[in-house]
């Protein structure tokens, strides 16, 4: 089925609210990848064939995560994203 389709980027998230708060604030996850963890924590399982994608679903979440099983290229990815919003917040000079 389409929802199992295969995806060049995988990553599992352990978040710091509830599956219920995951699935409101992102609401393009399938419930079936969203699992109520101990502690008000969920676990998810993004995928998607961009790295922008998956960035934007972890911001998506506006909670705390830890990432599981995530791609060396996905982590320079959300490394190279997190400086550029550093520096937009930090800079006084022009991109």
């Amino acid at each position: 089925s389409i929802t199992e389709a295969p995806y060049r980027y995988t990553v599992r998230a352990t978040v710091a609210v509830s599956a219920e708060t995951v699935l409101a604030r992102v609401p393009t996850l399938l419930p079936a990848k969203v699992t109520a963890v101990a502690g008000d924590r969920a676990e998810v399982a993004l995928a998607a064939d961009s790295l922008d994608r998956v960035a934007q679903d972890l911001v998506a979440l506006d909670a705390e995560f830890t990432l599981a099983d995530a791609p060396a290229e996905l982590l320079d990815h959300l490394d190279v994203v997190a400086r550029r919003l550093r520096k937009a917040t930090t800079s006084d000079s022009p991109p």
